[in-house]
């Protein structure tokens, strides 16, 4: 038996790779880094990334996170907190790729770094890498996360969301003070996103409407003046936007000069089964679905999705089959997630915060609403 060609050393791929090892495969797995790198989104595991974890017999607790039980939503002068209904854990992505990549080299995956995808045949039967190699497996498995691939484009690029990221070490009251849990903050066409990781550092998210950020040449230029700037001056639009951030980044020290940025992020994306489809390609993680960052489930998807494709092919099935079970399973959560994402952009902010203030029970709703059980 010969096992699937895998794409992209995240989450998604890195879980496909165990999943198969463990059914007593060696696939291979081409990487486009030669070495761990940050990525933009995904710090935060959610109560189904644990769950993920463990069913690929990892234990959580080996990747040294940081606790998160608790949330927090602001919106000007207005605060909402409640417990979450799950315990999540606060992991930076290069430290999480790294682990996972070397749990799937451990169980036998052959690992190939620096291996960058150009391109796919019309048919998605042949992957032309850039280095001028060709191949041409039964079994594709696309899990290059938010890097579309020539010749198995996502739609709806041109108008996706914009995210910024940077790591930042807090003054120790402003660190006791955010310890367990995770601040979505709401701006104006925009929120941010404030939590610990690993090592009690603390990691700022920022995702802004297309509409806010002007196309440019460059992925960093494209993500707007933000992110053109240096973190410093990030920190400072932020702070001078909201005033929860401004008192939670006060002392705060980056910990590089420049935001990492990406732009064109299609948010509510989800690919359907289609008769033109090639039938040994299947899309893992952000290539299968993008969840908004406000649900905080992207990394449980990721994993659920590496794990589902691994395991649908064992069983025979081919990519149409996985592609039915896993938007059948993401869809209802997904649209939730992509209209609490509009209603917490919109004019209706100050409602949405005023309302789960006073109804505390809203929070953890929301939270549970937008989780893929049905993946798990």
């Amino acid at each position: 038996m010969h096992a699937p060609l895998i794409v992209g050393g995240g989450p998604a791929g890195s879980a496909a790779a165990i999943r198969l090892a463990m059914a007593g495969l060696q696939p291979t797995l081409l990487e486009r880094s030669r070495e761990p790198e940050d990525k933009v989104c995904g710090d935060f595991l959610s109560g189904g990334s644990l769950a993920a974890l463990r069913s690929l017999g990892l234990d959580p607790a080996m990747l040294g996170g940081h606790p998160i039980r608790r949330v927090r939503l602001l919106q000007g002068e207005r605060t909402a907190e409640a417990a979450l209904p799950f315990a999540a854990l606060g992991v930076s992505r290069r430290h999480l790729d790294a682990v996972l990549l070397e749990a799937a080299a451990q169980r036998g995956t052959l690992v190939r770094r620096g291996e960058r995808l150009r391109g796919l045949s019309a048919d998605g039967r042949v992957a032309r890498l850039t280095s001028g190699e060709s191949l041409a497996p039964r079994t594709l498995f696309l899990a290059t996360g938010k890097h579309d691939v020539a010749g198995a484009l996502r739609p709806d690029r041109a108008g996706g969301a914009v995210g910024l990221k940077a790591y930042v070490r807090l003054a120790p009251v402003q660190r006791a003070a955010l310890a367990g849990s995770v601040e979505v903050v709401l701006l104006r066409g925009a929120y941010a996103g404030l939590q610990l990781v690993e090592n009690d550092r603390a990691v700022v998210c920022v995702m802004q409407d297309r509409s806010a950020a002007p196309h440019r040449r460059s992925p960093a230029d494209e993500a707007g003046p933000l992110a053109s700037r240096d973190v410093a001056a990030l920190l400072a639009d932020l702070a001078a936007r909201a005033p929860a951030l401004a008192r939670r980044l006060e002392g705060a020290v980056p910990e590089r000069l420049r935001p990492f940025a990406i732009a064109g992020i299609p948010y509510g994306h989800l690919h359907r089964t289609d008769p033109a489809d090639p039938t040994g390609l299947f899309r893992l993680g952000d290539q299968a679905c993008v969840i908004p960052s406000l649900a905080g489930e992207g990394i449980a998807l990721a994993l659920g999705s590496g794990r589902l494709a691994a395991e649908t092919w064992i069983g025979g099935g081919d990519a149409a089959r996985y592609h039915h079970c896993f938007s059948r399973a993401v869809a209802p959560p997904l649209r939730r997630a992509v209209g609490l994402h509009r209603l917490c952009l919109g004019p209706a902010q100050a409602w949405v915060v005023s309302l789960a203030g006073w109804i505390p029970g809203l929070l953890p709703l929301a939270a549970a609403w937008t989780r893929a059980t049905r993946l798990g």
